[in-house]
């Protein structure tokens, strides 16, 4: 029900990891998931995942996401 990731900054590698978790069936529909990556790294979910809350911390963002299916 939780994923943390911390991929290397400004390497891509977040959202293919991510849709590998969502299209895979290893998040329930109910799942958080918190990825760090840099503030000026563009960085955009696959689709199966839902933004839920975005914080900054200095040159440190953290995104919330949650299945897009989940109703929470």
């Amino acid at each position: 029900n939780l994923a943390l990731l911390d991929p290397p900054y400004r390497a891509g590698l977040a959202a293919p990891a991510l849709a590998t978790l969502a299209d895979g069936g290893w998040l329930d529909d109910a799942a958080t998931v918190v990825v760090e990556h840099a503030t000026d790294d563009p960085f955009a979910p696959p689709s199966s995942l839902t933004v839920r809350d975005r914080r900054r911390y200095g040159k440190t963002a953290l995104t919330f996401l949650m299945p897009a299916s989940s109703k929470g």
